[in-house]
């Protein structure tokens, strides 16, 4: 009797274990493993499963067929390539059609915007956090701000100018040129909005009856408004520097305005008539042209004539002008005088007594005493006589030269 009690207790213990391990191989489910399914036909994990995988399917039948309900779980687990509602979110791999994401609504902050300004629009979806939902105004897309609920989406949009225009909130599917990351359901919504012109006034009387508006006039000095005579909104007409608009000198990027400045880019520069004079503001705020200096006040004694032009040189203390130097063609020699010497540096040194009413070719002396030599002898400045002079002309070679 206790004989056979024994075998009965150990047969259910063995049982016990079968039992619970089987339970247990079934719960793991082994990819590669055939398992029942209740009333359904076997489930078969694909060989090539990992068993992650297969941990994330169906306890009791084994694989799934498609992702209905597994849309969030960062796993393809039908193994179609394509998973949950945005696939990599980037748009590399794309969303599963078993997953569609769609906008159930649309809402604007303002229908009726002033041009140019930004409102902000909601999209609100099915799908929690996704990267699919973008929203436009006519074809330009909106800038994404944040996720205010896990299924409201906000953006910011610029109105651009006056008009009728749709605002959209649609799934990146491929349409509008933007990425194909989801599947859509539904259709998109949109928005109708008015832009509107603040200040939509022509002439400068209407414009100012506006206590909410001002007459921009193109022009402020030599400063350009960008859009002509206009009406904008009071406290918006600005000004910037565009060569040659209003005759500014220098545009704003190289820091022209007000109202130009010299080549140093640090003094102003404007105009006396038609002469262009650079002008220096020193320490002790006296100002000093130094432009439209004469030659002969530059340099006495010297024998020249004509303006002498320079910079202002910037430096501690008092600012002073830039010497000019004969050699830069600024001078000419007074009449009755010329450069012997060739050497502009000591000026027009040699007194000159005119020999003819022209200069020949090639002796290079001021025959004629106008401050220059070999006047038309030379016109490409080769340093050697025009051939059509030694074939044409040769009356202007001087004696001796052949």
């Amino acid at each position: 009797m206790k004989r056979g009690v024994l075998v009965l207790f150990i047969i259910f213990i063995f049982s016990f274990i079968v039992f619970n391990v089987e339970a247990e191989i079934n719960s793991v489910k082994i990819c590669g493993t055939s398992y029942s399914c209740g009333d359904n036909s076997d489930g078969i994990c694909p060989e090539d499963y990992t068993t992650q995988q297969c941990n994330s399917y169906d306890l009791d039948c084994g694989c799934i067929t498609n992702e209905i309900n597994y849309c969030n779980d960062n796993l393809d687990n039908d193994c179609d390539t394509n998973y949950d509602y945005d696939g990599s979110h980037d748009g590399s791999v794309k969303g599963d059609s078993d997953c569609p994401v769609s906008v159930n609504s649309i809402s604007v902050s303002e229908t009726n915007p002033v041009e140019n300004t930004n409102i902000d629009v909601t999209c609100t979806t099915n799908a929690p956090r996704v990267y699919s939902i973008s929203a436009l105004i006519s074809s330009a897309e909106c800038t994404f701000i944040s996720w205010q609920t896990d299924y409201q989406a906000k953006f910011s949009c610029n109105v651009g100018t006056q008009g009728t225009k749709t605002v959209t909130c649609t799934v990146q599917d491929g349409d509008y040129g933007l990425p194909d990351k989801s599947f859509q359901s539904g259709t998109d919504q949109t928005q109708q909005i008015t832009v509107i012109t603040l200040c939509p006034y022509t002439t400068e009387a209407e414009c100012n009856s506006d206590s909410n508006c001002g007459w921009c006039p193109d022009c402020n000095n030599k400063q350009y408004n960008g859009a002509g005579d206009t009406c904008v909104p009071t406290g918006t007409c600005s000004y910037s520097c565009q060569v040659p608009e209003c005759g500014a000198l220098w545009d704003e990027s190289v820091g022209g305005c007000p109202e130009d400045v010299c080549t140093d880019s640090t003094h102003l520069k404007v105009y006396e008539g038609s002469t262009e004079l650079c002008i220096c503001d020193d320490s002790t705020s006296t100002v000093i042209e130094c432009n439209g200096l004469t030659c002969e006040e530059t340099y006495p004694g010297y024998h020249l004539t004509g303006t002498c032009i320079s910079d202002c040189i910037t430096q501690d203390g008092s600012d002073v002008c830039g010497t000019c130097t004969p050699q830069l063609n600024d001078c000419q020699c007074e009449a009755g005088w010329t450069d012997a010497n060739q050497d502009p540096n000591d000026g027009c040194e040699a007194q000159c007594t005119p020999e003819s009413t022209t200069d020949c070719c090639g002796d290079t002396i001021d025959n004629d005493c106008d401050g220059t030599v070999d006047n038309n002898c030379d016109s490409d400045g080769d340093g050697y006589i025009d051939s059509y002079i030694w074939e044409r002309l040769p009356e202007r070679l001087c004696p001796g030269i052949q």
